[in-house]
């Protein structure tokens, strides 16, 4: 497949605004603007030859993994790499212990914006902006691919999913809002496309005060307003894992190594 690269916007070019619908179904009318913040956006197309240790850890500050997911990976650095203004989170069926003794199957990559540790600042949060990514996304049973947001004090609640993709249907997606209250079920969609492994597509997040704006290559794809929508800095997450309840575990047909690449990311905060 020809492999086409968006090289990059400017750090101070305007934020780039799509004429799509004012809703979900909808597909005409233009999106509202959301205004440049003066503070510095993070815009990463990965053209050195590693990972930009100060805008990106490769564990979450609690650990390199998700117990309450029952995910069958630990995330080590060595598996987040950059090629050809390209960074891959590659898993691998190699098994590994993390230090506290604990046995994993796989090894897989990830990187956050967030805090390194428990109690640290993030390296990026934000509140109100966008957030734009161009993914490449593998298939196969058991791998979860996900782009989607934290908050940056560790005592509060809210996600965003920016997307979800599982490898073993790469011809849907899936997008949320998991509310402050953990008892509410989420807000979430589930778009089907084409088959989203077979190249590349842009994934974009517009979160507004009272409003969270999803899209799929230019397309507005899922719309969220109320008071649920977070008020609070958050900072981003991409990861690779493997297994876990929601993909289940891989098995014989899923190929590894299998890597999530991403061509680029951006993080632009809106005016307050």
């Amino acid at each position: 497949m020809l492999r086409f690269r968006r090289r990059f916007i400017a750090m101070g070019m305007a934020l780039f605004v799509v004429a799509v619908g004012l809703g979900p179904q909808s597909s005409c009318g233009p999106a509202e603007p959301i205004e440049q913040s003066s503070s510095q956006p993070l815009a990463d197309g990965f053209e050195g030859e590693s990972l930009d240790s100060d805008s990106w850890g490769t564990c979450h500050w609690w650990g390199c993994t998700i117990a309450s997911n029952k995910e069958l990976q630990w995330y080590e650095p060595a598996q987040v790499t950059v090629a050809d203004g390209v960074l891959y989170l590659t898993a691998e069926a190699v098994p590994v212990e993390s230090p506290d003794g604990e046995r994993f199957q796989y090894r897989s990559g990830m990187i956050s914006s967030g805090p390194s540790e428990r109690r640290g600042e993030p390296r990026f949060a934000f509140t109100y902006g966008a957030v734009e990514a161009r993914l490449r996304v593998p298939a196969g049973k058991g791998l979860w691919s996900a782009l989607w947001m934290l908050p940056a004090f560790r005592d509060s609640r809210p996600e965003i999913d920016i997307v979800e993709v599982l490898g073993s249907n790469t011809r849907k997606s899936y997008q949320s809002l998991h509310r402050r209250d953990r008892k509410s079920e989420p807000l979430a969609h589930t778009e089907r496309n084409a088959d989203l492994a077979d190249g590349w597509h842009v994934y974009r997040l517009e979160w507004l005060p009272g409003k969270l704006r999803w899209y799929l290559d230019g397309k507005l794809i899922f719309t969220v307003k109320g008071d649920e929508v977070p008020d609070e800095p958050m900072y981003v997450v991409a990861n690779l894992a493997v297994g876990g309840r929601w993909p289940g575990s891989p098995n014989n047909s899923t190929q590894f190594p299998a890597s999530l690449a991403i061509d680029y990311i951006q993080i632009r905060p809106a005016l307050r």
